[in-house]
C-alpha cells in the first residue's frame, strides 16, 4: 500500500498532467527508453511522467488516449477543475467562474462571477448581429455594484425575503444590525438606498436577478409575467441605478459641467 506521502505525490503529479493537458485539445506524448515513462512537450518545454499513472487516469476515464495523442475527457475536465478549486469543488465543476473588477466609492474592486449563473453576465457579453449587447456597460457595473453591496451586507436568504416588502422603511435599530460588522451595515444601508431609488415596481426584478442570480425566465414565471418583460424591466431598473450611482462615461463627465441652460451666455462685466 502507498503511504500518505506518496499518495499526496501522485495527486499532485496528476494535477500537474491534467493542467497541462488543459492547455491544448490534444498533446502527443512519446514513451522513454526504459518504458515506465513517457514524455510531453507544452510550449516548447519537456515534462516527464509515469506510465502508470497515465494507464490509471485512462481507466478513470480522465484521459482520452489515440495512438500517440492525449486529451482531457469530459470527466476530465471536470475533475481537473474540482482539483483546482478544492474550497469549493461542486461550484468550480459547474459553474463557469471568472474573475470580474468592477469600481465602488472610486476604487476598484475584485470580485468573483458565475457566468453561467448570472444574467446579467450573459445580457452584457452576448452581442447582437450590430455586435451590440442588450446592456451598456455602465448598465452592467450597476448590477455589479447592486450584487456587492449585497453579499458585503452578508445577508441570509431569511433577511434577505423581506426586502421586497419594505427595504427603506425598516428600522436600522434593531438588534441584527448589531450582529454585522460595520462594513457590512454600510453595505446594507447602501442597498437599502439603491432599493429606494428603484421604487417597489423595479426592485424586485433587480434583486432577483443581480443578487439571487435567478434567470429571466423563472423571474417571469414566479411573477406570472408575459415572456421577455422581465428583460425590459430590468433593464430600466439598471438605468435608475446608473443614475443613482453616479455612473457616468468620460463624455457625460464633461457633460455635467455645463449646467447652464441650452443657449446660456454668461454676462460679461466690462
Amino acid at each position: 500500500m502507498l503511504d500518505k506521502k506518496q499518495t499526496d505525490n501522485s495527486k499532485a503529479q496528476l494535477k500537474r498532467f491534467l493542467k497541462l493537458l488543459g492547455k491544448a485539445d490534444t498533446i502527443n506524448y512519446q514513451m522513454m527508453n526504459d518504458a515506465a515513462n513517457f514524455i510531453i512537450v507544452v510550449s516548447k518545454r519537456q515534462f516527464s511522467f509515469k506510465v502508470r499513472m497515465l494507464d490509471k487516469a485512462c481507466n478513470d476515464g480522465l484521459i482520452e488516449r489515440k495512438k500517440h495523442s492525449l486529451s482531457l475527457s469530459k470527466s476530465g475536465q471536470s475533475y481537473l477543475k474540482r482539483l483546482l478549486n478544492p474550497d469549493m469543488p461542486f461550484i468550480a465543476q459547474h459553474a463557469a467562474l471568472n474573475k470580474a473588477t468592477i469600481k465602488i466609492d472610486n476604487s476598484n474592486r475584485s470580485v468573483l462571477k458565475n457566468d453561467n449563473e448570472c444574467a446579467l453576465s450573459r445580457l452584457y457579453s452576448r452581442k447582437d448581429k450590430k455586435g451590440v449587447s442588450w446592456i451598456d456597460h455602465n448598465e452592467y457595473q450597476a448590477g455589479e455594484r447592486l450584487r456587492a453591496d449585497f453579499e458585503k451586507a452578508q445577508l441570509s436568504p431569511k433577511i434577505s425575503a423581506h426586502w421586497g416588502v419594505s427595504v427603506a422603511g425598516k428600522s436600522r435599530s434593531d438588534n441584527s444590525a448589531n450582529d454585522i460588522s460595520d462594513f457590512a451595515l454600510d453595505a446594507k444601508i447602501r442597498l437599502e438606498k439603491s432599493i429606494e431609488a428603484l421604487g417597489p415596481e423595479l426592485s424586485g426584478v433587480a434583486l432577483d436577478v443581480c443578487c439571487f442570480l435567478k434567470g429571466l425566465e423563472i423571474v417571469e414565471r414566479e411573477k406570472g409575467w408575459p415572456p421577455r418583460s422581465a428583460k425590459l424591466l430590468l433593464k430600466t431598473a439598471l438605468s435608475i441605478l446608473v443614475r443613482h450611482y453616479g455612473i457616468t462615461t468620460g463624455a457625460q463627465v464633461r457633460l455635467n459641467r455645463f449646467w447652464g441652460a441650452e443657449n446660456y451666455r454668461p454676462e460679461l462685466f466690462l
